[in-house]
């Protein structure tokens, strides 16, 4: 059910990934398919970029579990930082989709992450979820951006509701 806390958003962005990844001092050059895992940049404007704390566990994750193979790829930069966040919410990490990984999958993917690392959660504790995605559209040569911040459960019936066709602008 979704809370009334419960938000998501996608919109076209103007995004080169080549320069965004450039701007954040990566270390190699990034593999163009699947999911590739990015760094914030100018986190909560410090100008400070950071990797968000799930980041390293979920890639571990979907490397782990994901049936489906997307392959999964971190940025390499030069200083790791980690955001130091005083909360139990779910900082899922700024991730690109190349046109070969679909929106849906890639949240259910995260779902299913969430899933897991909720197992141990008491019954009615509240956690935040909060994930960003860009995603490729080569047909169209555009970047859109998908953010979502809310209940876990609130995630799961977006996932149902999402018209994809609309969101790719078919």
């Amino acid at each position: 059910m979704f809370d009334q806390q419960d938000k998501w958003e996608y919109k076209d962005v103007d995004l080169d990934l080549d320069e965004y990844l450039a701007r954040v001092q990566s270390k190699s050059t990034a593999e163009k398919q699947g999911i590739l895992v990015l760094p914030t940049e100018n986190w909560r404007q410090t100008g400070v970029t950071v990797f968000m704390p799930e980041t390293f566990s979920f890639v571990k994750w979907v490397k782990q579990n994901n049936a489906n193979s997307n392959r999964v790829s971190v940025v390499s930069l030069e200083e790791n930082k980690i955001a130091d966040l005083r909360s139990a919410d779910f900082w899922i990490p700024l991730a690109y989709l190349f046109s070969d990984t679909s929106l849906q999958i890639y949240l259910n993917i995260v779902a299913s992450y969430l899933y897991d690392r909720m197992r141990g959660v008491l019954q009615g504790e509240k956690r935040i979820v909060d994930l960003e995605v860009l995603i490729e559209d080569k047909k169209a040569g555009r970047t859109k951006r998908f953010t979502y911040h809310g209940s876990y459960d609130g995630l799961k019936e977006i996932i149902k509701k999402i018209d994809i066709n609309e969101f790719v602008g078919k």
